[in-house]
């Protein structure tokens, strides 16, 4: 009859926990949610974190004793994690800085994942027979996803999911994070074979032999300087710490280690300081900051926080609200990093000067541990210990990646887990209830952490089908977006995109022409703006936020005269936080340009009753009133889009709406002049749709027809999705007579917009005498001609 120890039961699930944990961290993602391997990778850790503590509750419960690790690296952990909880606390936005958007390796939430890990590892790892399960566990999933990447970089695609099938991914991240991994399990099989090489079986051997040559394969593949520095560091204390391992040896054995390390020290120092060589295979480009640039945002920062920072996962916030002008001269202006690099550099701009002692005090403690290993000639330790000094390293080589993280704290916790004390709390019955109750505690606490991880994750999933869905089913992506909202309402982005669709369907059944359709647009409209001001309060950092709610309004404009003044104040948070990005002037030169056009219009409309009335005091106040207005609306126009020149200088849409605007002012006269420097910029550029687009209804408002239509058609060519560019063309062929023509380019809008009811008009108009827009509600401000 068999019998169950429910302690054992417990004790094998902890381990297993950890045995999965180290098997498929590197490989583990998921087709489901967001694509980013990253995030799957964090929230695989915390599921397995929290299973494994649970576990050991558990079992400290029914055992009656509770289990600690008895070491300094508990303290030093502990004091980690609080200083980055403070930090937390005094961020700008707070949620952010606790759940951070996807993975992000400083995040409060990660640090709290670390943290787990470090103690789950911490109490499992008390046997060395554990430590080499794990070790084989370790190399078998890095033998596992060295194939996979070897093959991915060589076009064969295993997987049919679509984000998997190009070169560029792989489950660790960049192929340089690749390398990184793989530089440490190069350095961990090596340390192995000359430690352990007499202890292995024939196939372990051979296996260990064949990882070691494909992770040196894809090592050269990467071909990252910093990974080979890395290395050649870590080879040479490891070449120290097998030269002490094998002193007390006899004859040849020890000197075997000699040759070989003193070759692979030297070879790893001289590709990584004295060559370049070439990569094996092609790869991606990778981009990220440079370290002068993430320096000065970390100094900018200390000066403004110097205790806690701009709070845990903020660095994007900082880049985009610090970085400095000379960015905007590169051909990576507009893109948003997530981590500075080095990454000890975001330490310090995210947690400031307390997050900078809890760093120190971490590396000094795990360097005390090796040093006691060292001096207790626990070599096999050492070389675990090895494991975390190269990970260390690239701290101060290249950005954060959160696998790396959980890979040190795994081991920080593994170097503890010979100084276990057990304390028995059942012979005192007040502690026995104290005890339990603090136990009890921590259990619920891990089922409700649990909870909100399973509730992060459904969030996760019904935002990514809501994104994908989007086009083809907006009603079924609505639903799927409101359900991401419900389920995580910590994550901005998903109360974003939810306006941002409600608003695109209040355009459409705004601009259909029906006249039941309106109140259900501006509901539509009302529950957009709602939904995109719920994302600016969960995140005013977000840039984005204020950028979508301005979109909203600029989408109500056509119908409502009276929300301009709300867009304006909406993009111009947007400047507070990305004060050196030139599209956040633009979009408020354009507003500003657009409102001085609708007064334009309705200036004329007075004059022209004032001249038929004969009379009309009050209408020509009306008119002055206007006017001063439009003055105004011009001067804010030209500042704004003046500062999005000055921010970079070739950002063509901002030139050229700073042409057209130069046309505006000094009268239809002028606007030949305004075209031919709108011809020159554009010679003088390389091609941009966006201002392709304005030159085009720049020719269109002068009656140059075939400009305006060859401009136009380009813009169409390279912007297949661009159906404002169509309805222009559209315009331009009934100007030209060209009615076919006309009507084929709004049935092109048909075939993405089917339900809108002003496109369906249009074409219905082509065919009478009236005005082309006759009956519809679009209104375009530049319309010069009848057409």
């Amino acid at each position: 009859m068999l019998k169950f120890n429910f302690d054992t039961i417990l004790e094998s699930v902890a381990r297993w926990c950890i045995y999965l944990l180290i098997f498929l961290l590197p490989i583990w993602f998921l087709p489901v949610g967001s694509s980013s391997a990253l995030f799957h990778k964090q929230m695989f850790a915390g599921f397995a974190a929290l299973a494994g503590i649970l576990a050991l509750l558990l079992r400290m419960f029914s055992s009656g004793t509770i289990s600690f690790p008895k070491h300094t690296s508990l303290l030093a952990v502990g004091v980690f994690v609080a200083v980055v909880g403070v930090a937390t606390a005094f961020s700008q936005s707070p949620l952010y800085s606790f759940w951070g958007s996807g993975g992000e390796p400083f995040s409060f939430f990660s640090i709290l994942v670390y943290g787990a890990v470090f103690l789950l590892s911490a109490l499992v790892f008390e046997k060395q027979e554990i430590m080499v399960r794990a070790a084989r566990f370790f190399f078998a999933g890095a033998l596992v996803v060295g194939i996979y990447v070897l093959l991915q970089l060589n076009g064969i695609f295993l997987l049919p999911l679509a984000f998997t099938r190009t070169t560029a991914f792989n489950p660790i991240g960049l192929i340089s994070e690749a390398g990184i991994f793989f530089g440490l399990v190069f350095l961990l099989g090596v340390g192995a074979l000359s430690f352990f090489g007499s202890r292995l079986r024939r196939f372990e051997k051979y296996a260990l032999l064949f990882l070691i040559f494909l992770a040196a394969l894809i090592l050269f593949i990467a071909n990252a300087r910093w990974v080979w520095a890395s290395l050649a560091i870590s080879f040479l204390l490891l070449l120290m710490i097998d030269a002490a391992r094998r002193w007390g040896l006899h004859g040849e054995e020890r000197k075997k280690v000699l040759p070989l390390g003193i070759v692979l020290v030297l070879a790893a120092a001289a590709v990584a300081f004295f060559t370049q060589i070439p990569s094996l295979i092609p790869t991606a480009i990778e981009v990220q900051p440079a370290v002068g640039e993430t320096f000065s945002i970390a100094k900018k920062t200390i000066a403004e926080s110097p205790v806690t920072g701009s709070g845990p996962a903020t660095f994007l916030y900082q880049w985009r609200n610090l970085r400095s002008a000379e960015v905007n001269r590169g051909p990576f202006w507009n893109i948003d990093f997530w981590q500075g690099a080095p990454g000890v550099f975001t330490i310090v701009t995210e947690g400031g000067f307390l997050a900078v002692f809890g760093l120190i005090l971490l590396m000094l403690v795990y360097a005390h541990a090796g040093l006691r290993l060292f001096l207790q000639k626990r070599f096999d330790a050492a070389l675990v210990w090895l494991a975390g000094v190269y990970l260390l390293l690239f701290l101060f080589s290249s950005p954060l990646h959160i696998m790396f993280l959980l890979l040190f704290f795994l081991v920080f916790g593994a170097l503890a887990g010979g100084h276990v004390s057990r304390i028995g709390f059942l012979a005192s019955p007040q502690k026995a209830v104290i005890v339990s109750l603090a136990i009890v505690c921590f259990v619920v606490g891990a089922v409700i952490g649990g909870f909100w991880t399973v509730k992060r994750y459904a969030g996760v999933m019904y935002h990514a089908y809501g994104v994908r869905t989007a086009q083809e089913n907006p009603d079924a992506a609505l639903d799927a977006l409101s359900k991401a909202v419900r389920w995580d309402r910590t994550q901005s982005l998903y109360a974003r995109d939810l306006g941002q669709l409600l608003g695109e369907k209040a355009a459409a059944l705004a601009g259909g022409g029906v006249s039941s359709d309106q109140q259900r647009a501006q509901d539509l409209f009302n529950q957009a703006v709602q939904s995109v001001r719920l994302a600016t309060v969960l995140n005013p950092q977000e840039v984005n936020n204020w950028l979508g709610l301005g979109s909203i309004y600029e989408k109500m404009m056509p119908f409502s005269s009276d929300v301009g003044r709300f867009t304006i104040e909406a993009y111009t948070e947007a400047v507070k936080w990305a004060p050196q990005n030139p599209i956040v002037f633009e979009a408020l030169g354009r507003i500003a340009f657009g409102e001085s056009l609708r007064a334009g219009q309705q200036i004329a409309r007075l004059e022209e009753r004032v001249a038929s009335a004969g009379e009309g005091e009050q209408l020509q106040n009306q008119a002055s009133s206007l006017k001063a207005f439009k003055e105004a609306q011009q001067q804010s126009a030209r500042a704004n889009l003046d500062n999005a020149i000055l921010l970079k200088s070739n950002y063509m849409p901002a030139r050229l709406l700073r042409v057209q605007l130069l046309g505006e002012e000094r009268g239809a006269e002028s606007l030949e002049t305004a075209i031919q420097e709108a011809e020159a910029l554009l010679e003088s550029s390389e091609l941009d749709t966006s201002a392709l687009f304005e030159l085009g209804v720049m020719y269109w408002r002068a009656t140059k027809l075939e400009e305006a239509g060859r401009a136009l058609e380009s813009v169409i060519g390279a912007d297949p999705s661009n159906n404002y560019a169509r309805y222009f063309l559209a315009l331009v062929y009934r100007a030209r007579e060209d009615d076919g023509a006309a009507r084929a380019m709004l049935r092109q809008i048909l075939q993405t917009e089917p339900e809108n009811n002003n496109v369906k008009k249009m074409i219905e108009n082509i065919g009478s005498d009236g005005h082309i827009l006759e009956g519809t509600n679009i209104n375009i401000y530049l319309t010069p001609l009848s057409v």
